[in-house]
């Protein structure tokens, strides 16, 4: 039974000729999505997982279905040891094989603060050091990576909207200055991601992450899975 507030959202709702998401319709203590096959649940059943078994049992029924995609991270000249330590978190979380840090990228072994941010992901992570960055770009290129700039420059294109190719090297610049011209000629195309805000940008792991995750997962997902734009 729909009570008169239900009843009012539902009005909105439908008169949004904005809104292009699945309907949803709330039915007491469910909720409904009435374009696609999602499951309805009673929000009683809706608890957190505590314990690792658990959790690693609900990953572990989508390991199959992320993209084979070998995914490299190159850090230009980052500044913070904490955002070192936030991206080794972020590769470990998105399956990303390997963090190259470069120019004055803190180092492991010589900041505390990147294994305790990093939350031990340092050690499950593979890392290289190149002082360079246009060296790491020609030596990454030479090992068959596509070097893609995460950056808001011209020709880039959505994030949401590139074929990421086999193997991809996403290139996160310095947080200020962002990816320097030297090492954005070196790249073969740029992605980037829209602010609805005033600001022109994220943290830089946390556009790394964004990024990595859609590179990483998108390509398996189904339509009936993925809400439209």
């Amino acid at each position: 039974m729909q009570t008169a507030a239900n009843q009012e959202g539902n009005k909105k709702h439908d008169q949004n000729p904005n809104k292009k998401h699945a309907k949803q319709f709330i039915f007491e203590d469910r909720i409904v999505a009435s374009d696609h096959n999602w499951s309805v649940l009673s929000r009683d059943t809706l608890k957190q997982i505590r314990s690792k078994t658990g959790i690693r049992k609900v990953f572990k029924e989508y390991k199959d279905q992320r993209n084979p995609i070998d995914l490299v991270i190159l850090l230009q000249d980052w500044g913070d040891p904490y955002n070192v330590g936030g991206m080794f978190r972020v590769a470990d979380a998105c399956g990303a094989a390997e963090l190259i840090l470069t120019g004055k990228t803190p180092k492991l072994g010589e900041n505390p603060a990147i294994p305790v941010t990093s939350m031990g992901a340092h050690r499950r992570v593979h890392s290289r050091y190149i002082e360079k960055p246009t060296d790491a770009c020609e030596q990454l290129k030479a090992e068959g990576y596509t070097l893609v700039a995460v950056e808001v420059a011209d020709e880039s294109v959505h994030y949401m909207s590139f074929d990421y190719p086999e193997k991809c090297c996403l290139v996160l610049g310095n947080e200020g200055a962002g990816v320097y011209g030297k090492v954005m000629k070196l790249c073969d195309a740029a992605v980037f991601v829209p602010m609805a805000g005033k600001g022109r940008s994220l943290n830089v792991h946390v556009a790394a992450a964004i990024v990595a995750f859609e590179a990483t997962l998108r390509l398996n997902c189904t339509d009936e899975l993925i809400p439209d734009l």
